[in-house]
């Protein structure tokens, strides 16, 4: 496993929580449920392949509380709303109870049924009907205790269209940070939703995120996974309604003695819908990554298209990668299509690049940046692929001084 957590959760802590943070009755009501059920569940396993093992670490959930905890959101208008739970209007607390008695009904996942527990900040994201933001939302989540839980829920209105940028941060004290965002995506809607995980110091960083689409819905996920010391990212994909289409596009760079679990599904249960999961993973040094991709796509999902890509490259001898594509197929009504393949440098590109009049320095440099320019390349839009080419060519720069 990944984690472990010195303290035995009590209902009593949970009560402690929702005190010091002035929450209402229904908060707390929510919190001891998730406790419940995450005590009711077996713990959490991570086996993964040959050579390849989590970390245990453990983790004082008392460190989360240790003092107030304060972020800038920015600041948005047009009828778009963003605060955090407790300073919602009663208008759109009904989200709010919506989000929590979905994920207590239907949440299996162990680790987040802790983080449902014992989150301590909130933010509600709105966008409403009709509403086209040209502006891309910048959100930046700076951990600046020891130990962060940071819920963000996003309601995405029918005929909706905007791009999100969660900035995941920390300062020279932060250990551990667990994200948990629900992105509800409704008819006609569009949405690119950007999560990116650099931090300054080395640190551990969990991530969930939790996408439901109707109907002609358009969600596009860029996930950008950068100096962690451990990474572990779910996301998990659910196409409800015909015609919605998720995308997810996801670059890794694990260096020095890193670990990164990466596990996408996309669930395709609708007729006529698209998906595609493409991920490019750079590995240096002693770093290890898992990348786990599920397309499913279920008996009533007919006339469904479902692509997935997986490119790795070890850039040192004892870096490793296990990747493991799957796809689920319900129905013969479809077209499905998957790859994964793992190299080193190859050898013969550096001798035609030398001879070309290059060095070889110059000649891998080469390559790696071309694993850096495809990801960019394969980005849906040019506002995306404006948002992520200087993070991206800087991350490259950095490792070729």
């Amino acid at each position: 496993m990944l984690f472990k957590f010195d303290l035995e959760v009590s209902e009593s802590f949970i009560d402690l929580i929702s005190k010091e943070k002035n929450e209402y009755k229904d908060i707390t009501q929510y919190r001891r449920a998730a406790l419940k059920k995450y005590k009711s569940l077996p713990e959490s396993k991570y086996i993964y392949g040959k050579g390849i093992s989590g970390s245990v670490k453990p983790i004082d959930l008392t460190l989360a509380y240790e003092k107030p905890h304060k972020f800038l959101l920015p600041i948005v208008n047009e009828g778009v709303i963003l605060d955090t739970f407790d300073s919602l209007s009663t208008t759109f607390k009904k989200y709010i109870d919506q989000f929590f008695t979905e994920e207590l009904q239907n949440q299996k996942n162990k680790d987040i049924l802790l983080h449902l527990a014992v989150w301590d900040q909130s933010i509600f994201l709105f966008i409403p009907k009709e509403k086209i933001l040209h502006d891309p939302i910048i959100i930046d989540i700076i951990n600046l205790n020891q130990k962060n839980f940071t819920n963000l829920l996003i309601i995405s209105e029918e005929n909706s269209e905007a791009t999100i940028v969660i900035n995941n941060k920390n300062n020279n004290s932060n250990k551990y940070s667990s994200l948990f965002v629900k992105l509800f995506a409704y008819r006609n809607s569009k949405i690119n939703l950007i999560n990116m995980s650099k931090f300054e110091n080395f640190n551990y960083h969990n991530c969930d995120i939790g996408i439901i689409q109707n109907k002609n819905s358009i969600v596009n996920v860029i996930n950008i996974g950068l100096n962690i010391e451990v990474l572990k990212i779910n996301i998990i994909n659910i196409l409800r309604e015909p015609n919605s289409e998720a995308n997810i596009f996801s670059f890794n760079n694990s260096i020095k003695s890193q670990k990164y679990d990466l596990d996408f599904t996309i669930v395709q249960e609708a007729e006529a819908t698209k998906s595609n999961m493409s991920a490019i993973n750079i590995m240096e040094d002693n770093s290890k990554l898992i990348f786990k991709g599920l397309i499913k796509i279920e008996e009533t999902a007919v006339n469904s298209i479902g692509y997935q890509r997986e490119e790795n490259l070890l850039l040192g001898e004892n870096a490793e990668v296990f990747p493991i594509p799957k796809l689920e197929i319900k129905n013969n009504d479809v077209k499905c299509y998957h790859s994964a393949s793992t190299s080193n440098i190859d050898l013969d590109k550096i001798f035609y690049l030398m001879s070309r009049g290059l060095s070889e320095d110059q000649a891998r440099s080469l390559i790696i940046q071309s694993y850096y320019i495809k990801f960019i390349d394969i980005l849906p839009n040019n506002q995306i692929k404006k948002i992520i080419k200087p993070i991206i060519l800087s991350k490259y720069n950095e490792i070729n001084v």
